[in-house]
């Protein structure tokens, strides 16, 4: 089981401040799902819609996570184009086999 990055207690008394899911998810830095889900589960109605604003406080707030975990995104952008060309290699080996076999079926 992982460990809470917020307790309830925490998430309830930033609601009771006012605060929007983007905001408490920026204080806690987490993602605003992570807040919205447990929000929920407290039957707690969102506090605000969202406005322009919250929207670039939360892009912001991307970027600052993007940067922070800059070479684990590098390493696992990497890793998965690796892993893409693999399988591309593999579709292309099945298919020529595949064409093989029929070529060769064709001329028996």
């Amino acid at each position: 089981m992982t460990k809470r990055k917020f307790t309830d207690e925490q998430l309830q008394k930033k609601y009771n401040k006012g605060l929007t899911d983007i905001e408490i998810a920026h204080i806690f830095y987490v993602a605003k799902n992570a807040v919205t889900t447990r929000r929920w589960k407290l039957h707690l109605p969102p506090n605000h819609t969202v406005t322009t604003k919250t929207i670039t406080n939360y892009n912001q707030h991307l970027k600052q996570i993007a940067t922070k975990h800059k070479p684990q995104i590098q390493q696992w952008t990497k890793q998965h184009k690796k892993q893409e060309q693999e399988q591309l290699l593999i579709h292309y080996q099945i298919n020529r086999y595949t064409t093989q076999t029929l070529k060769n079926t064709a001329n028996d």
